[in-house]
């Protein structure tokens, strides 16, 4: 459908300014430095008017859903009731899995302020899949072994072992990575079908 991450950024792009008046998107991360590469997830920034964050993260799912099938909408709870930002990660079936959006919405008014709400405990949510963070974990650390990185590929596994409460086992990075896929669906059996693609995606680089 989409021939590489910028295709699908614009698709997306074109579906959230269309449905918001006034708001822009601009990719940032490495498709906006242009250090992009095939397994590179899409970064977006998206500034909407002020006192409309809310109500945009509501739509949300819709408006990707125009796009490409919606598997997961999350919400960083660092984040999670600001009214002037948020941090949402989507996952989209039909797609490569490595091609996660990775959404930072700000109100007008503060965009681009990093230090909007950080210190504000009334910003904080508490909803976070730790399963699903775990088997990003994963992709992340497919993506690493694809990249020739395998020290952070060793720290992702160790991390989503670590989030899920999981004994990690050591040893092949393969073993290790099926372990993890393992414990993440037995933890939420939501996850399954995901997991499954997650093994095919590591049955690959054998």
């Amino acid at each position: 459908m989409f021939r590489d991450q910028l295709a699908f950024a614009a698709a997306v792009r074109r579906s959230l300014t269309d449905a918001v008046p006034g708001s822009r998107v601009s990719l940032i991360g490495s498709l906006g430095a242009g250090t992009a590469d095939e397994h590179s997830d899409i970064d977006l920034a998206w500034v909407v008017p002020d006192g409309t964050v809310a109500q945009c993260v509501e739509r949300l799912p819709g408006l990707l859903g125009s796009v490409a099938e919606v598997a997961s909408v999350r919400s960083s709870p660092e984040f999670q009731r600001s009214t002037v930002r948020r941090l949402i990660f989507a996952r989209f079936r039909g797609v490569p899995l490595f091609w996660r959006l990775d959404l930072a919405i700000w109100a007008a008014s503060r965009a681009f302020d990093e230090t909007a709400d950080v210190d504000n405990p009334d910003a904080r949510g508490t909803e976070w899949s730790l399963p699903e963070s775990a088997a990003m974990n994963a992709i992340g650390a497919c993506k690493s072994v694809l990249r020739g990185q395998f020290e952070n590929a060793d720290g992702l596994l160790s991390r989503g072992f670590q989030r899920i409460g999981a004994p990690d086992p050591g040893g092949d990075w393969h073993d290790r990575f099926a372990e993890l896929v393992r414990a993440v669906a037995e933890r939420d059996p939501g996850l399954t079908e995901l997991s499954r693609e997650i093994v095919g995606l590591a049955a690959e680089l054998r």
